[in-house]
């Protein structure tokens, strides 16, 4: 008798396992929640095309509110030191509530920088005029300058919203250090860093051109 050759049974591979893994799906946010109302800035921040530029009009919007809430805390000193202590304080305190609502609005949504979010714009724009009227309040208690205070109203938008295309325009090319500052960091200080620079680029360079219409 001849052994039959037995036929190769092909192994059954064990069945691949699926991972289960639950995508964690965010809860909607009401538009009432405080951090969402702060940082989408009463929901501006979803208006389209250009939420940053939405964000950005409330600063120049909210920014004579800003100086006269310095000139409040800054107990109506004539001082220029007093003055931008109060400035730099309520800065700060801004800087603070965004840092809050824009990390417990991240947390809640599993985001990162999205594009509703334009509290940072709103900071920027307010530090971009606070960092030029400090500049023009200093020169002036240094040289003893008096500004001329018959402005006519084109001059007057002209000085108003040339540090707000500036700001724009830094805030969205993003050259160096802006650039790092936003891939880089993370985190709500992440999202409003890279806003704070493209403030300090865009009143310097306001500043030279007030500077030179004016020399």
């Amino acid at each position: 008798m001849t052994a039959k050759p037995r036929k190769k049974t092909a192994k059954k591979k064990p069945a691949a396992k699926k991972a289960q893994t639950q995508k964690v799906k965010a809860k909607p946010l009401s538009i009432w929640n405080p951090s969402a109302i702060v940082s989408t800035m009463f929901s501006s921040g979803r208006l389209s095309p250009a939420p940053g530029t939405w964000g950005s009009l409330w600063g120049v919007i909210l920014f004579p509110l800003f100086l006269y809430f310095t000139l409040y805390v800054s107990t109506g000193s004539k001082s220029i030191f007093t003055v931008a202590i109060g400035g730099a304080a309520v800065l700060v305190l801004l800087y603070s509530v965004g840092i809050v609502a824009i990390e417990k609005y991240q947390s809640h949504t599993k985001t990162h920088d999205g594009k509703e979010i334009v509290y940072d714009e709103f900071f920027g724009q307010i530090l971009t005029y606070s960092i030029i009227t400090i500049y023009y309040l200093a020169s002036a208690y240094r040289y003893n300058i008096q500004y001329n205070q018959d402005i006519n109203l084109n001059k007057a938008l002209f000085y108003q919203f040339t540090p707000f295309i500036f700001f724009r325009i830094f805030d969205i090319i993003k050259p160096y250090p802006i650039s790092r500052a936003d891939r880089d960091l993370k985190g709500a200080h992440g999202v409003m860093i890279d806003d704070v620079l493209a403030a300090i680029y865009a009143a310097v360079c306001s500043i030279l051109v007030f500077w030179l219409l004016d020399s």
